[in-house]
């Protein structure tokens, strides 16, 4: 990890840029305020918020109800006009 300030970064965005592309993450420190890190994209990975878990446990439970046959089975038209 590189941790600069805001001028350097600025002064030198291409180089910060390919080490995050490469896979370093560059913290970039700002005066008052919070830091932020530069990183690719493909190293980015979303925390679950408790929504999202939630959904996915619905939807789980939603599948194992169908293949149960506890619930019927829609076709996909049916589902959209229920919409």
């Amino acid at each position: 990890m590189v941790v600069i300030n805001s001028s350097t970064f600025r002064s030198n965005q291409s180089k910060y840029f390919d080490m995050a592309a490469n896979g370093e993450n560059v913290v970039v420190t700002r005066n008052n305020r919070p830091s932020v890190i530069v990183s690719a994209v493909d190293n980015f990975r979303l925390a679950p918020t408790s929504a999202i878990t939630e959904n996915i446990v619905r939807a789980l439970h939603e599948v194992k109800a169908i293949r149960e046959a506890k619930i019927n089975n829609k076709s996909a038209r049916a589902f959209l006009n229920e919409l």
